[in-house]
């Protein structure tokens, strides 16, 4: 087995830091082993929790729109309720003006068959 000396490291300040002493290549113990094996749990929960979160994001994100075009259908839907009850106003005055110019007519026939008589 071979020693290896750590560099030493500066700081911000450009002190040195500790360099962590004396390391003995390929001696893994148990302890560093098992640190490994945590590291990668913590890794791999990170990554799922991030995905989790994603996915909440997404399905929010889906809701919204979701929202959003429910909304738009109802405003598009009132607009042309509005739009026809227009139209029946409309259609009911034309009704009536028709009514009233016949009967417009009707009187004024009578009239001229009461003055021809």
């Amino acid at each position: 087995m071979r020693r290896v000396r750590k560099s030493r490291r500066r700081t911000k300040r450009g002190e040195r830091s500790a360099g962590g002493g004396i390391k003995i290549e390929g001696d893994t113990t148990k302890n560093e082993e098992e640190g490994m094996k945590e590291r990668i749990e913590d890794v791999e929960e990170e990554e799922d929790e991030e995905e989790e979160e994603e996915e909440e994001e997404d399905e929010k994100k889906k809701k919204k729109k979701k929202k959003k075009k429910k909304k738009k259908k109802k405003k598009k839907k009132v607009e042309e309720e509005e739009e026809e009850e227009e139209k029946q106003k409309n259609k009911k005055k034309e009704n009536k003006k028709k009514k009233k110019k016949k009967k417009n007519k009707k009187k004024k026939k009578k009239i001229l068959a009461h003055n021809l008589d």
